[in-house]
C-alpha cells in the first residue's frame, strides 16, 4: 500500500521518475528533483516494493 500511496502526494512525477531509474529504465533528473528525507523515504518505499513484489508465472512464452 505505501507504493499506491504515492499516487496521493504533490511529488507524484518526481516519485513516478525516481521509480523508473531505480528499475532502469530511465532518469530521475526533474526540474524540482526530491531531496533529502523526502527523497530517501521514497526511494525506501520503492525498493521495498521491487524486493517484495509476486513473482510472475512463466508463461510457456
Amino acid at each position: 500500500m505505501p507504493l499506491v500511496h504515492l499516487d496521493t502526494r504533490l511529488d507524484l512525477v518526481q516519485c513516478i521518475k525516481l521509480c523508473e531509474e531505480l528499475v532502469g529504465r530511465d532518469s530521475a533528473v526533474t526540474r524540482l528533483a526530491l531531496q533529502g528525507e523526502t527523497l530517501a523515504d521514497v526511494r525506501a518505499i520503492v525498493e521495498r516494493a521491487l524486493a517484495t513484489r509476486p513473482s510472475r508465472p512463466d508463461a510457456g512464452l
